[in-house]
């Protein structure tokens, strides 16, 4: 009895079995970091190079503060974006829930510093259309490429969805910040911080409205 028992079991095993598709294993969440910034660096390199000739030589011909503003600007990105595909799956190393903001905080700082540097902080220094073209580029290049990151990211398990694309906001809001660095620096004026802090920040929500539309179990 025990044995057509035991018989049975297999059988049913066997059964159920043949009707379930194998699992493919999910790439580690750091090569598809890796391949996701590769991706947007070769983009943003090429459009670094149509807006300018030479990104080498524009990087060289910053001065100090402008360079450290950009090089927070790229860490923000970076960090911003591996920490969202580490959050991505369950698991994870615990300094990724923190670490993207502290470049981000020198960010922040540095563009603030410049308008308290000012002996008189200007309304605005240039027309509206430059302001508004600043504005348009960061959500024109941020939003598309935010949704090719959510793309990638659904095929994780987010646990926490809105800190996930927080921080996957966070890190295209810089890496779109360093390559309008590259041409185009923020003059300290009223004006100015007010629209690119708006595009960062409709970035960022758009983000996080995403989130809400998303289950835990998939992005």
């Amino acid at each position: 009895m025990a044995t057509q028992t035991k018989e049975s079991l297999d059988q049913l095993i066997k059964r159920l079995g043949e009707d379930l598709t194998p699992v493919e294993p999910l790439v580690p969440a750091g090569r598809r970091a890796a391949y996701w910034l590769m991706g947007a660096l070769c983009a943003g390199t090429a459009l670094i190079y149509f807006m300018t000739g030479n990104p080498l030589h524009v990087i060289e011909s910053m001065d100090i503060r402008s360079q450290v503003l950009l090089a927070a600007k790229v860490a923000t990105g970076t960090l911003g974006v591996i920490a969202a595909f580490q959050l991505n799956v369950p698991g994870h190393n615990r300094i990724w829930d923190w670490l993207p903001l502290g470049p981000a905080l020198i960010w922040s700082a540095l563009v603030g510093e410049t308008c308290l540097s000012l002996p008189i902080m200007p309304f605005t220094d240039g027309s509206p259309l430059h302001y508004a073209e600043c504005f348009g580029f960061v959500v024109v290049l941020g939003l598309p490429l935010s949704a090719a990151l959510f793309w990638n990211l659904k095929h994780g398990y987010a646990l926490e969805p809105r800190r996930t694309l927080l921080f996957g906001t966070i890190g295209i809001a810089g890496l779109v910040g360093a390559v309008m660095h590259c041409f185009h620096t923020q003059d300290g004026t009223v004006i100015d911080m007010l629209s690119h802090t708006a595009a960062v920040c409709l970035l960022i929500g758009f983000g996080l409205f995403k989130a809400r539309s998303f289950k835990s179990s998939e992005l």
